[in-house]
């Protein structure tokens, strides 16, 4: 196995140890977190301990939700109007609950398109629209046979795929999502086979040295930000976060894995000794997929198609296109073959 590149190592460590933290204490308090750097670090850091806040807030909450199964039962017999059924439920549930059950209630029905237990589990709106859909998790969980490190893992759509066949330790900033990640793997049966690390990958990969050498015994699964900021879908890749330095990173450290990217991307001739393979649902272009290590093949370019399973594989150049006059019937293929 090839080692890391030094420039893309020495590259992520000085990122990672921009920012030099210290926690004492403060009274006889939880402890002040004071940080040596420019004011502007110190403004992120402060944001970040606000956004923990919040996020402890937000996870009391859908743990209350957890514990309140009636309000949903009672959701079922009220019709009409949603402003008369968050009247009634008012009546009986705080303000807090009322909207968080009728927004979960609405993610369960629309993550059906999704997932075969939806009803079960756990989703907010953006962490459903980046999911991974069941069956393409499940179809790219086939190839892996290692212990995994799922990265970027959001509400776990292929962590649960992952695990129902090998032990999978989610990697997620947002701890919310790990919340909701933990129950959805319970709803599956898998959660039995689950390990969850709220932190930066960046930091744990680079900064941490049992992380990195686990790197070499491991398969990885990662599905960067393609939205940073909200600022709309990048097609970039190296607008992703974790950015192109990292994938790379991550591709030469680890046994073997796959790392998604949107399938409208710029991917071509990004990465070097990889399989690409697109995958389509229901005649819709999901992913991209990039093989690489030990779960590549030897193939350079696949098209699957699901739920039939189909696959084709090749390099698009040595398929030339006839050019024919057009004929009794015209063929529209599916999105991932061409």
């Amino acid at each position: 196995m090839r080692p890391p590149p030094l420039c893309c190592l020495h590259t992520l460590i000085e990122a990672v140890h921009t920012l030099e933290v210290v926690s004492k204490p403060s009274g006889g308090k939880v402890g002040t977190v004071i940080c040596r750097g420019k004011p502007a670090t110190n403004r992120v850091l402060k944001q970040s301990l606000m956004s923990s806040a919040a996020a402890l807030n937000e996870i009391a909450l859908l743990q209350a939700l957890q514990g309140t199964p009636e309000i949903f039962e009672r959701l079922k017999e009220l019709s009409g109007p949603e402003l008369h059924r968050q009247t009634a439920l008012r009546k009986e549930f705080s303000d807090d609950l009322v909207r968080l059950a009728l927004s979960l209630t609405e993610l369960r029905t629309r993550g059906a398109a999704k997932f075969s237990r939806s009803q079960e589990m756990w989703f907010d709106r953006v962490g459903l629209e980046q999911s991974t859909a069941e069956a393409v998790a499940m179809h790219k969980a086939r190839r892996f046979t290692r212990a995994t490190y799922d990265i970027c893992s959001g509400i776990g759509g292929d962590s649960l795929a992952l695990a129902g066949r090998i032990p999978v330790t989610a990697i997620d900033t947002n701890s919310v999502n790990l919340w909701r990640l933990k129950q959805n793997l319970t709803a599956y049966g898998v959660a039995n086979n689950l390990t969850t690390e709220c932190n930066d990958a960046i930091e744990l990969f680079v900064g941490q040295s049992s992380y990195l050498e686990g790197l070499a015994t491991r398969h990885i699964h990662i599905d960067p930000d393609r939205r940073p900021g909200s600022g709309g879908r990048m097609q970039r890749v190296e607008d992703y976060v974790p950015g192109l330095d990292f994938l790379h990173f991550l591709q030469q450290a680890a046994k073997g894995g796959a790392i998604k990217l949107g399938p409208a991307s710029n991917f071509g001739g990004k990465f070097t000794d990889v399989e690409t393979e697109l995958i389509s649902l229901n005649g819709e272009c999901k992913e991209a997929t990039l093989w690489f290590g030990e779960l590549r093949t030897t193939a350079e370019y696949r098209a699957t198609v699901l739920p039939a399973g189909e696959t084709i594989f090749g390099h698009p150049l040595q398929s030339p296109t006839v050019v024919t006059t057009i004929g009794r019937y015209v063929y529209d293929p599916d999105p991932a073959v061409v």
